[in-house]
This record gives C-alpha cells, sequence and structure tokens, in this order.
C-alpha cells in the first residue's frame, strides 16, 4: 500500500517494521473524504476527496488484457526468479529445523519418561520390595546348586 499509493515522498520509502496504517474515510459538508493514517501521523499529503482516492485505487487494479498478457516466462514463475539472498538464507535453516526440532522434542520426551520409570523402579527398592531379575547371583543362589 506504501508503494501502491506513494504515501512517503522522501527516503526513507519503506514503513518502518511493525508500522500500523490506516485508511480513514469520512463525510464532510464538501462531500466524501479520505486519507491514510500512519502510525499516528498522517500520510500522503492529508485528507483527498474520495473521488481522487477512487481513481488513484481502480488505477492500481490490472485490466483483463494485463491479467491475460503473455507474459515472459521468468516473470509468469516466481520459481524461476534468483531468490533475494536473505529469503534463501531463511529458507535453507527453516527446513533443518522442521526436522531438528520434533527430533529434540522426541528426544527429552523420551529422556522423561525412562527417568520416570527410574525413579519409580527405585521407589519400589526403598519400600522393601527387591528386584526380580533372571541373571540375578541371589536368585540362583542355593536352589540352584540343589541346597
Amino acid at each position: 500500500l506504501w508503494a501502491a499509493f506513494e504515501l512517503r515522498e522522501g527516503p526513507p520509502y519503506w514503513p518502518p517494521f511493525a508500522s500500523m496504517l490506516v485508511l480513514e474515510v469520512w463525510n464532510s459538508s464538501a462531500g466524501p473524504l479520505a486519507r491514510w493514517v500512519s502510525n499516528g501521523a498522517v500520510a500522503g499529503g492529508g485528507a483527498r476527496p474520495w473521488s481522487e482516492f477512487r481513481r488513484q485505487a481502480e488505477a492500481l487494479v490490472p485490466s483483463e488484457a494485463e491479467c491475460k498478457a503473455d507474459l515472459p516466462r521468468a516473470v509468469r514463475r516466481e520459481e524461476e526468479r534468483p531468490l533475494d539472498p536473505m529469503w534463501e538464507a531463511q529458507r535453507l535453516i527453516s527446513r533443518p529445523l522442521a526436522v531438528v526440532v520434533p527430533a529434540l522434542a522426541g528426544a527429552l520426551l523420551a529422556l522423561l519418561c525412562v527417568a520416570a520409570c527410574q525413579r519409580a523402579r527405585i521407589g519400589r527398592c526403598a519400600r522393601g520390595k527387591p528386584r526380580a531379575s533372571s541373571n540375578s547371583p541371589r536368585l540362583l543362589g542355593d536352589d540352584a546348586l540343589g541346597a
């Protein structure tokens, strides 16, 4: 909207990050008016007649002929154009994160389950219930020797 409606006359032409842009439309004694307000300050030269705003807005809408124009292949296919280096880096970073984060979450969950099982096992032993194990020498003890 900033670029399309030419709301800034001088640099910087792009609004600050997380800016708020509001289109105010109201009736006055002279007829309907429209104005842009950005972050609490009037932008784009102040209030203008609705008819002027409407002409500018309608000029931004492509005609049917423009929509059906035979554009060069590089313009029609977004993926063939080179990406901005910042977005390319972001795309490459986000792909591994989509795999690494769930894997780390799964590993953490498994670790918590093992810790909970160990705690439960230690609690049973502390209450006097010995652990039964097939390879414990005590269980093989006297019965295994025939005594």
